[in-house]
């Protein structure tokens, strides 16, 4: 077959009727992707040369429709099948692959009615037939719903809003919940939609701020459950509504609505544009790429919006943007706007608003907003609110693809600086300061450029000589941040260090010395780790990092004060000596888990670094022997690991911590963080690290680890998702999967875990997933077909074969619980090795590997007895490979080899004819016999077999 890459290079050489013979070649051989390939290049050449040929288009979209139905793709499958139809209205296939995509869309009435439509065109069509049926059944069960749920709606809408409705505020409240629960169902959202729902909760929320405030947080509710994946219902909300009244919902100052609000938003969004849908197609192009172990010369295609789409999307952005700097929102109401426009704003997330930032006045009123504290701004900002902005300036500047861009932003962050700075009020420069720390929390690339303007330091170093505490403040957090690792800002440290030494000594404000003291910390944590390579003495920094405990241990201070310590000991716990005086201090520990569960978002990244730095879970470089050699010989410094870092240290911090309760304090940690890559993976790091120790697993779980991680594994930083996935793996080795990951999330663990299996991952990496994928399928069936959906199952298969003998082993257990499956169990009978290869394994030299073979081959027996026997006698040396599992002395290896046996010779007369003329059948009578209640199941199993051999008439009856 020609390979894609091949026909690529071909270009011109291959016209569009080759293309598609090379797509039905790879839809043979189950390559699926380059199929589509494939089909789409033929489809564009056909273009190309205004090929008139509709026969040949329509037949082409069916078969992308097969291939998208194929890997999983329903609602692709729809669009390709509806455009062959077209082409020819009539077409068997195109209108079967239609019928197939809407049902797996749960459209099942019009999925019905091209059942219908099929069975008319072609009445002989067997294959249609259970579709019909099952439909048939879904559509009734379906009918009678709706029409309870009709009679639901009708009464619960008279409680909330008939005028002689005489329902207290607590039957309102009721009734209108009742509402919510109806909403989260099909039926139920068309239902409310068609009773003028949309208006009725219209007049909610244009209620007066002070009326009906519960009503009003279940009536968003309510929209965002009707609009969810609904692009009709989304549009007719917007359009009844209006964007400017839902964006007014964000003036409330209660943080369940303004996030319920932000929630509705999301859910218009994915409806409008089926983005969450693209991103779970893209999730599985990007699982498929990295198991091919080669880059996929399929790219996955961005998402694409038509006119409308775009339109309301547009829409959106814009009233999100006008919003950021609008004195009409609250505090928290701007710090959801702003994680709604993170969610959404990089390309890779789908939408890529990052350039409608810089095609609109987006970045200026974001960096009015990064200019503010909450203790002089025009608007209501809180603490956590700059801290969003400089994420999103983080995550614009990433996103940015071109020099062209990247110097667009240069270009309107310098406008808004020259501005403020330019400004004859002397507040607009102190709001460019403030900016600019954002700026340096979050690109610091850029927030250098803006530090490295003349007089732009001169500036904050005479705000901090001023004698005004506002203007001290504002300068020395400027000069922290300013003050990155020594190698990188030597001119900024050193004429930093000296102001920052005068403040921390001669301020009597307690917020001006914690803040001057985590700029020392940060300038003396430049060695890192690293014992050989200090910058200040040892004695200076841990009279640092007990400064930064007083101010920490004092409950008396306020929080900020006390994160700003917090801050300071994330950089000082990089050395082994003041982790061990930390973790001694009950009081210091004590008070940063309880900071840790305040709630607030400002301290996930401090809290979680100083957790990371005493347990070491940072990456520490490994350095070869001849490489030391090499730099003492060249007399160059190389990284020394402190003794107090040495296995024997860290175990006992750990043990110290957890008894302190830092695994509830990392759960709490891990439900307040958004959308900041680096703290997911701070957080990933602590959680392996107590998950590493076997006899923490339990508590972890009973704090709620499992449900904090398995976010942790499916978005985050690739690293922090391979941490985070080792966890999960961690924790199903040993706790029942059901009781650490009950309900749905059992389902949730199993992507993670199959990442692990990656030949790119370590051994061990590799091994503890197919342990907990072991132990998962053995209690779950929805969890055995979720790895089968995944594609999971050859990837188990393959390390049945690797050189690793505990991989091998781990592989064979976990497929002794697949074959449970009944598409696994049929697929051993398929033209391939499988059953060949579990045979061979009964005469492993492992015992595990024995059992679990043996015990694979007598679950299929079960069911394919014959097929399988047909199998097993394909093996030249079968007899004598199960004459060793029926001769072990594992009492649980002989029970699977006799019940195998029965089972074989039930079924199968020349099966049984071998066993009789063997050694196998004096096994057999042997066993048949032994006595003691322990064997039972294999005399009970011996004794069938016999029989069995006795109804072939192979022997006489055996007694």
């Amino acid at each position: 077959m020609v390979q894609i890459s091949e026909a690529v290079d071909a270009g011109d050489i291959m016209d569009h009727t080759q293309y598609k013979a090379q797509g039905n070649e790879y839809f043979k051989s189950g390559n699926f992707e380059e199929a589509i390939v494939c089909y789409t290049k033929a489809l564009d050449i056909s273009a190309k040369q205004g090929s008139a040929d509709t026969s040949f288009k329509g037949v082409v979209h069916s078969n992308k429709s097969a291939c998208y139905l194929k890997t999983g793709k329903p609602q692709l499958a729809l669009q390709e099948a509806t455009k062959s139809l077209e082409y020819n209205v009539n077409d068997i296939k195109a209108l079967f692959r239609k019928c197939q995509a809407l049902e797996q869309l749960e459209k099942y009435g019009d999925a019905y009615k091209d059942a219908l439509q099929l069975i008319k065109l072609d009445p002989k069509n067997k294959a249609i037939i259970p579709i019909m049926q099952r439909l048939s059944v879904i559509n009734q069960e379906k009918h009678q719903k709706v029409n309870s749920t009709e009679s639901k709606v009708t009464s619960m809408f008279e409680l909330v809003f008939a005028e002689d409705s005489q329902s207290d505020s607590a039957t309102r409240e009721q009734a209108l919940t009742n509402l919510l629960v109806l909403s989260r169902e099909d039926a139920g959202a068309e239902k409310i939609c068609a009773a003028d729902g949309i208006s009725k909760l219209n007049s909610i929320l244009s209620l007066p701020a002070n009326q009906e405030s519960p009503l009003r947080l279940t009536a968003i509710r309510i929209l965002a459950c009707l609009t969810k994946h609904n692009r009709v219902r989304a549009i007719e909300v917007i359009n009844a509504i209006g964007l400017n009244r839902l964006v007014a919902q964000f003036r409330f100052a209660d943080r369940e609505l303004c996030n319920a609000v932000s929630g509705l938003f999301q859910s218009l969004v994915n409806g409008i544009t089926n983005l969450q849908q693209f991103k779970d197609d893209k999730a599985k192009h990007e699982i498929q790429k990295e198991r091919s172990g080669a880059p996929s010369r399929s790219r996955f295609q961005p998402l694409k919006l038509d006119d409308e789409q775009s339109a309301f999307v547009d829409e959106i952005f814009g009233s999100l943007v006008k919003a950021i700097n609008s004195n009409k929102v609250s505090a928290n109401g701007r710090d959801n706007i702003l994680e709604l426009i993170i969610r959404n704003v990089t390309s890779s997330d789908g939408l890529n608003w990052t350039r409608k930032f810089l095609e609109t006045d987006g970045a200026a009123r974001l960096m009015e907003v990064a200019g503010m504290v909450p203790e002089r701004a025009a608007i209501q900002v809180n603490t956590n609110t700059r801290m969003h902005c400089s994420v999103l300036m983080s995550k614009i500047w990433d996103d940015t693809m071109t020099d062209q861009q990247r110097d667009k932003i240069r270009t309107l962050t310098d406008e808004y600086f020259v501005e403020q700075f330019s400004d004859k009020s002397f507040d607009s420069k102190l709001d460019a300061v403030v900016a600019l720390s954002s700026l340096l929390q979050g690109p610091t690339e850029l927030g250098n450029s803006i530090l490295g303007r003349a007089g732009v330091m001169d500036m904050l170093l005479a705000l901090a000589e001023s004698k005004d505490v506002t203007h001290q403040l504002i300068a020395v957090e400027a000069l922290v941040h300013a003050t990155s690792k020594k190698d990188k800002c030597v001119s900024i440290v050193n004429t930093a260090i000296p102001i920052l030494k005068q403040m921390y000594k001669e301020s009597p404000n307690d917020h001006i010395k914690a803040r001057a003291l985590v700029g020392m910390c940060k300038i003396s944590s430049s060695s890192g780790t690293d014992a050989a390579d200090k910058t200040i003495s040892d004695e200076s920094q841990l009279a640092l990092s007990r400064s930064c405990r007083r101010f920490l241990a004092n409950s008396s201070k306020d929080l900020d004060l006390r994160k700003w310590a917090v801050e300071g000991l994330a950089y000082l716990t990089l050395d082994a000596e003041i982790k061990e005086e930390l973790v001694t201090d009950l009081d210091s520990i004590k008070a940063l888990i309880e900071i840790a569960k305040v709630g607030d978002q400002t301290v996930i990244y401090p809290a979680a670094s100083v957790f990371v730095n005493l347990m070491n879970a940072y990456d520490k470089p490994e350095i070869m022997p001849e490489m030391k050699q090499l730099a003492e010989y060249a007399k160059q410094k190389v990284p020394e690991e402190h003794p107090k870092d040495k296995e024997e240290y860290l175990k006992k911090r750990i043990e110290l911590l957890v008894s302190y309760d830092v695994g509830s304090a990392t759960v709490s940690l891990a439900s307040l963080v958004t959308d900041s890559p680096k703290c997911k993976e701070l957080l990933s790091r602590i959680f392996l690290a107590i998950a590493t120790e076997e006899k923490y697993r339990g508590k972890l779980v009973q704090q709620g680890g499992g449900k904090v991680i398995i976010p942790l594994a499916l978005e985050n930083t690739d690293v922090g998702k391979q941490l985070a996935s080792q966890a999960l793996a961690k924790l199903s080795i040993t706790i029942n999967p059901e009781v650490a990951f009950p309900g749905q999330r059992i389902i949730e663990v199993i992507r993670p875990l199959l990442k692990l299996l990656h030949p790119e991952r370590t051994a061990l990496q590799n091994f503890e997933a197919l342990l907990a994928l072991t132990n998962i399928t053995s209690v779950s069936e929805s969890a055995r077909r979720k790895i089968l959906t995944e594609k999971g199952v050859p990837e188990i298969e393959s390390y049945m074969i690797d050189d690793h003998e505990m991989l091998k082993r781990a592989a064979t257990e976990c497929i002794c619980n697949l074959v449970l499956n009944e598409e696994v169990a049929e697929s051993h009978f398929k033209e391939n090795d499988k059953v060949k290869l579990l045979t061979l394994y009964c005469g492993d030299e492992d015992p595990a590997v024995q059992i679990a073979a043996c015990g694979a081959l007598a679950i299929l027996s079960s069911d394919y007895a014959d097929k399988l026997a047909v199998k097993i006698m394909k093996v030249a040396s079968w007899k004598d490979l199960l004459l060793q599992v029926l001769v072990s002395e594992n009492v649980g290896v002989r029970h699977r080899a006799t019940h195998l046996l029965a089972n074989l010779m039930e079924s199968n007369c020349e099966l049984s004819q071998g066993v009789v003329s063997s050694q196998l059948f004096e096994v057999l009578l042997a066993l048949s016999k032994v006595e003691g209640e322990e064997h039972s199941a294999v005399r009970k199993c011996s004794q069938s077999a016999l029989e069995a051999a006795a109804k072939h008439k192979l022997v006489k009856h055996v007694g």
